[in-house]
């Protein structure tokens, strides 16, 4: 069940819809959490990722399901961009991209949408800057 729901969550994701996305690929976290695959990691990162672009400003690593993999290595990147992404941090937000690009940008699924990502952080950080005198 978990395969089918990741899936839907990748075909959600491309089509911008982005809250049917964040659903799936919790359900897929939760389906691969519970018969113990390593690929929860991932599902989760995808869930991370569904967050941030559907400008939610619940951070997922307070569900009760996710926060035991909040400080996991594998995933810990992902949790500093939430909240840097959720700070509108743009200099935060691209330091944690470069510093690890290869726990985010090796995954070309999380890669095809970073520069969504970019261009959300970009344009709040730009519209929260006070006006020109």
């Amino acid at each position: 069940m978990g395969v089918i729901r990741e899936c839907g969550g990748k075909m959600h994701l491309r089509e911008g819809e982005f809250e049917r996305a964040h659903t799936d690929f919790f359900e897929a976290f939760k389906n691969y959490d519970e018969s113990g695959s390593p690929r929860r990691t991932t599902c989760l990162k995808y869930l991370v990722l569904a967050n941030m672009l559907m400008k939610s400003g619940i951070n997922p690593f307070d569900s009760q399901e996710a926060k035991p993999y909040k400080n996991d290595p594998e995933i810990l990147a992902m949790t500093n961009l939430v909240v840097s992404y959720q700070n509108n941090d743009i200099n935060q937000f691209e330091l944690i991209l470069k510093q690890n690009r290869n726990n985010i940008m090796d995954d070309p699924f999380i890669r095809e949408h970073i520069e969504d990502l970019l261009r959300n952080i970009r344009t709040q950080s730009y519209n929260m800057r006070p006006p020109d005198k």
